[in-house]
């Protein structure tokens, strides 16, 4: 599947989510991936960390990132760990609607 990376997430009224309130710039979907999968839970398995590792790194390489639908479930488990349910079902819904990879 493939995800634009760069979208920004919205609240439940459609502003724009924000990083802290002193941070006016919008919370993209690469924020909370990026921000989720450096938090991994410690009993995580070695290659789980290596196979965020490299997600984390296509994050960077453009706007549209191709993810496994393992990488998906992975990227979705670390979201929930740590964000609200703003956030998570931001990311669950881009992640549901994402279009089928190359």
């Amino acid at each position: 599947m493939v995800i634009n990376v760069s979208t920004s997430l919205l609240n439940f009224d459609g502003s724009p989510c924000q990083r802290d309130p002193k941070d006016t710039r919008p919370f993209t979907v690469r924020d909370a991936i990026d921000q989720a999968i450096s938090m991994p839970d410690p009993t995580m398995s070695s290659d789980d960390k290596y196979a965020l590792f490299k997600v984390g790194r296509r994050l960077y390489e453009g706007e549209a990132v191709e993810l496994s639908l393992e990488e998906a479930v992975m990227v979705k488990a670390a979201v929930a760990k740590i964000f609200n349910p703003v956030v998570y079902g931001c990311i669950c819904e881009m992640l549901e609607g994402a279009k089928p990879g190359k």
